[in-house]
């Protein structure tokens, strides 16, 4: 398949995956083949006008997200500055960005690192802990946040527990321009 083709047909799961009477399974499996096809060309899927962001525009985007965790996307949506945000069911997302445009397939790229650091804080966590339970999942995602935000805002601190996570933070800060680009 060439790239038009590609076009074609990524248009034409687009289509599917917003259309009103199609089933939600039906939907999500389009949405993420055109997510995939596109990725596979090297092309991006963007909803909406491809001119730089105006005065108050609002750009809306719609992908499927592997390793779905609510908190996560909240809490990265929130930090990126995301306009708003709404979980479709499955793993279906839309983002809306105020004056700036947001590139799917660089988010995709950290969050997985992101979920990956946590899993990985988080079970070591674990294994060092005699007593756990929900409260104790709740506390280490809360600190696991903070330490996260703390090397986001680039914020120097010595008592990091999870350093995993300022380190995740500070790259973040360091590639956001490449995920949420702001107009001008």
């Amino acid at each position: 398949m060439d790239k038009n083709k590609a076009i074609d047909r990524i248009n034409k799961l687009l289509a599917l995956a917003n259309n009103h009477a199609a089933a939600p399974g039906e939907k999500e499996n389009a949405l993420e083949a055109a997510s995939k096809l596109a990725a596979k060309f090297g092309l991006k899927i963007v909803k909406g006008n491809k001119e730089t962001p105006t005065e108050n525009k609002i750009n809306v985007y719609a992908f499927y997200v592997k390793c779905y965790d609510e908190k996560f996307l909240s809490f990265l949506f929130n930090i990126l500055g995301a306009y708003s945000y709404k979980f479709m069911g499955g793993h279906y997302v839309k983002v809306w960005f105020k004056n700036s445009t947001f590139d799917e397939v660089e988010f995709a790229k950290f969050y997985k690192k992101f979920v990956s650091v946590y899993y990985k804080e988080l079970k070591k966590e674990k294994s060092i802990c005699n007593y756990w339970d929900r409260n104790s999942t709740r506390s280490f995602r809360d600190y696991f946040f903070a330490c996260f935000e703390t090397g986001f805002k680039n914020a120097d601190s010595v008592s990091l527990v999870y350093f995993g996570s300022y380190i995740l933070g500070a790259n973040l800060y360091s590639i956001k321009n490449s995920i949420v680009k702001e107009a001008k």
